[in-house]
């Protein structure tokens, strides 16, 4: 008896089966992970949009000066100069709620983490993906406004609606055959635009803000094309933490010196 018991301490499961279990317990505490962050970040998201109200009532309103410029004289480059003030806190407002918006869509949206990031994915939750791209261009618009004024009309949509327009293109070529081989030019005409915005924003002091920008944006670059073949969670997760980090970005900003 004592033979067989030492003869069955003796025995080890085969090699496969422990990989198997190893496979299975890393995926167990990866899902785990996405789940917690997935949770954690549409909280934020939905909880910013009461603290940005509360922070709105609570501080003066400033104010964005935006202008346009307009050639009176050709030969003596006399220029009429339109100056518009308007007030910060309706942008502010509409950004956030966009931003709570989108954390109510994606806890109704269906991310499976076994689901692809294909564009019949994308196609089934239509809505949810309308709304991220819509809170990302009132974000930019919120940021670059702030960084910026006062600025150019034309400067701020040629930089809010090129930079949001090239990363959904290079977010988008993984789901298009041969995508990739455009990537470096998308790439190179967003540098272009950044730093462009970069050679205002430097003149205004708001170099962190911009750091800050540009950080999220490439995350979202990161989140859709650094894996080959990312999932719905994974994808929105990415999403969401841009939401909440262009949240916090709004936050300090507003009461910003």
């Amino acid at each position: 008896m004592k033979a067989l018991g030492e003869a069955h301490t003796r025995i080890r499961r085969p090699a496969h089966i422990q990989s198997t279990n190893t496979s299975w317990h890393r995926m167990t505490r990866s899902r785990q992970t996405d789940d917690a962050l997935f949770n954690l970040s549409c909280a934020f998201s939905l909880a910013q949009l009461p603290i940005m109200l509360a922070i709105i009532s609570y501080y003066p309103d400033p104010l964005f000066a935006m202008y346009t410029t307009n050639l009176l004289n050709i030969t003596t480059k006399e220029m009429d100069i339109e100056v518009e003030d308007f007030s910060a806190s309706i942008l502010y407002t509409i950004a956030s709620t966009s931003a709570a918006l989108f954390a109510l869509a994606s806890k109704q949206a269906i991310l499976n983490p076994d689901s692809p990031y294909t564009m019949e994915a994308l196609e089934e939750l239509r809505m949810w993906d309308l709304v991220f791209w819509l809170a990302m261009i009132l974000q930019h618009t919120c940021i670059v406004t702030f960084m910026c004024s006062p600025l150019d009309w034309y400067f701020l949509s040629l930089v809010v609606t090129g930079i949001t327009l090239l990363l959904l293109l290079i977010s988008r070529l993984p789901l298009v055959e041969g995508g990739r081989s455009r990537e470096n030019i998308l790439m190179l005409l967003c540098g272009a635009l950044f730093f462009m915005l970069y050679t205002t924003v430097r003149r205004h002091g708001h170099g962190g803000f911009f750091m800050g920008l540009l950080i999220l944006d490439a995350l979202i670059l990161i989140g859709h094309t650094f894996d080959s073949s990312p999932d719905m969670r994974t994808v929105g997760n990415c999403r969401l933490c841009y939401t909440s980090g262009m949240s916090i970005l709004l936050l300090v900003s507003f009461i910003h010196d």
